[in-house]
């Protein structure tokens, strides 16, 4: 393989930390403590251009998404109607 060497511009990077890994049996709890410092300790407030992008970007997603997961539901529900239950369609 053939690398070409690069040079990037700087990288600030903002935000809070924790140690762990996936075998940790704490990791999900370590994690979840970081999102609630996130969003409690008013680091999300304190990047402005992140907080103003996701104050409005939810909305229409969760819409959108909302409605994929109602067709879903009707999908299965009126297949059921035509597949017994235990019976795998082919």
């Amino acid at each position: 393989m053939n690398y070409e060497i690069v040079t990037l511009k700087e990288k600030i990077a903002v935000g809070i930390s924790a140690r762990t890994n996936n075998t940790s049996p704490d990791a999900g709890v370590a994690i979840g403590g970081l999102w609630n410092r996130f969003y409690n300790e008013g680091v999300y407030e304190s990047i402005p251009w992140l907080s103003r992008f996701w104050m409005y970007f939810p909305v229409p997603l969760a819409g959108i998404a909302m409605i994929v997961f109602e067709l879903e539901a009707v999908y299965n529900h009126i297949k059921s109607f035509f597949i017994p239950d235990g019976e795998v369609q082919k």
